[in-house]
């Protein structure tokens, strides 16, 4: 760079906390020096920095959160305050990549810098369209993307050295791909050119072209779900096997999530509790209940509480096992979903919610198969899952939003032709509407609302989460089929 700079990074408190920030501050700190820092302090309270003697034209004020900084807008920041005069001002800058931008740079004249106070500067703005050209997601605020950062850079040698571009290219190739769709482990993919259902080889590449998926680094260039023109059946064309797949599951997903005693405390969704209101007018009395892929066991803490004289079992994999369960009258069965092996006879009602997904085609048929076996008579299966019919699914790539956990796209109509079929163990009583995505709508349209590529899909989501603020436009959306998932109820043949 022309001008030395000081450089004033943020740390994340949670990062810190879990022992992370050495590994990310020693990128960050390369990063920097080798763009032109000269002094690169690293702080826990931004306030801390105030006594600093920075003694530099200009400082840079960042956080650990981001740690590619986009250089070619800092320079563009240093130009633009350059053109002024008078006392300390700050340039912002819009339009960058997430997990490339910063807070400011400051024009500080070699004067200490109130970072308390920044955001009473004179401001100027400078743009770029890198995140509309790139459409990236690279901020380590999500522990998956956390995951997936410290496996490039402790694969990959001097990536600190890359300017946005650069980075972005990188993560387009095929290896580095393949390494992210993996979640980092570098298992070797189950590579998909013909549908696992019906054969048929016609398939469409869902682009990924108006949000990111939650683990981040994804080429948005390369699509990773393709769309069965045949039998509509979406999946991932590159997959993690399902013999590792509980890999996927481990102490960086588990951090995303609330704390366990948080997590307990808090509802569940209103999907959840329409599909049990709709499983309980099919079931006489006193039941037996198994709650596939469970996860804490918030859901199967839900129904006990709802029937206390119901035997409720929860299960998940071994790893995630918890006795937590036991004080509420909660039974807890470590099982592998996969295997099909969940007893014979034994149930009135099996649920999964969110669980087929996550399941490769031959598994999800295994697990139709084994919740036959394990069902008494007339007993009921209970699913729900992200539906590919909804526009609401569609509109912001929610389908994409969880690469590469869910290996399979299910629609509503795909499920009922499915169940509708000939043969099978199951008839199908009852599809609804249920909504993750609508329960949720603050966080979600919130991220779209400042991370989508284009002015246009921003605007459409300060539109939606206005108009989803207020229950009636929920129900609305959900009474005419519209939600982001959808609930089929079986019966056993």
């Amino acid at each position: 760079m022309q001008h030395t700079i000081a450089c004033v990074v943020r740390q994340d408190a949670r990062h810190v906390r879990h022992g992370f920030a050495p590994a990310i501050n020693a990128f960050i700190r390369k990063r920097l020096e080798h763009f032109g820092a000269a002094d690169v302090f690293f702080v826990d309270d931004p306030a801390a920095a105030d006594a600093l003697a920075l003694g530099h034209e200009f400082v840079l004020v960042t956080g650990s959160l981001n740690p590619l900084t986009d250089f070619a807008m800092v320079r563009a920041a240093i130009a633009a305050l350059e053109d002024g005069t008078g006392g300390p001002r700050r340039a912002v800058a819009h339009g960058c990549v997430p997990g490339t931008q910063f807070d400011a740079v400051v024009r500080a004249g070699g004067r200490p810098v109130a970072f308390g106070a920044l955001d009473a500067l004179p401001t100027v703005v400078v743009r770029c369209d890198a995140q509309k050209r790139l459409n990236n997601q690279f901020n380590l605020y999500k522990f998956k993307r956390l995951k997936l950062f410290l496996a490039l850079i402790e694969r990959f040698e001097g990536l600190w050295r890359l300017d946005v571009d650069e980075f972005a290219a990188f993560v387009d190739t095929r290896p580095v791909h393949d390494l992210l769709v993996s979640y980092g482990t570098g298992v070797a993919l189950t590579r998909s050119e013909t549908c696992p259902h019906c054969g048929g080889s016609d398939l469409e590449p869902l682009d990924n072209a108006a949000s990111q998926p939650v683990v981040g680094y994804l080429s948005s260039r390369r699509p990773t779900y393709v769309l069965c023109g045949g039998c509509g059946l979406g999946f991932l064309c590159d997959a993690v096997p399902q013999a590792a797949a509980e890999q996927l599951y481990d102490a960086f997903a588990d951090l995303d999530c609330a704390p366990p005693a948080e997590a307990m405390a808090q509802p569940v969704t209103a999907k959840v509790a329409a599909a049990y209101a709709l499983a309980e007018k099919h079931l006489p009395g006193p039941a037996t209940v198994l709650d596939l892929g469970g996860g804490l066991g918030k859901d199967s803490l839900y129904i006990k509480r709802r029937h206390p004289d119901w035997t409720v079992v929860h299960s998940d994999f071994a790893s995630r096992a918890d006795g937590h369960l036991a004080a509420h009258g909660v039974q807890s069965l470590a099982l592998d979903i996969a295997s099909g092996d969940y007893g014979c006879a034994a149930y009135d009602l099996i649920t999964a919610f969110e669980v087929i997904e996550h399941l490769e085609f031959a598994a999800f048929l295994g697990l139709l198969a084994g919740a036959a076996r394990a069902l008494r008579p007339g007993g009921l299966l209970l699913v729900t899952t992200p539906d590919m019919d909804s526009p609401l699914t569609r509109a912001f790539d929610f389908y994409n939003a969880y690469v590469p956990h869910h290996p399979l796209l299910f629609s509503r109509s795909w499920l009922e032709r499915f169940f509708s079929g000939p043969g099978g163990a199951f008839f199908l009583l009852e599809t609804a509407a249920g909504g993750d995505l609508l329960d949720d709508w603050q966080s979600y349209f919130g991220y779209y609302a400042t991370t989508s590529p284009t002015m246009q899909q921003r605007a459409a989501a300060v539109l939606l989460k206005t108009l989803l603020g207020r229950a009636e436009n929920r129900q609305t959306l959900l009474d005419a089929g519209l939600g982001s998932e959808v609930i089929v109820l079986l019966r056993k043949k």
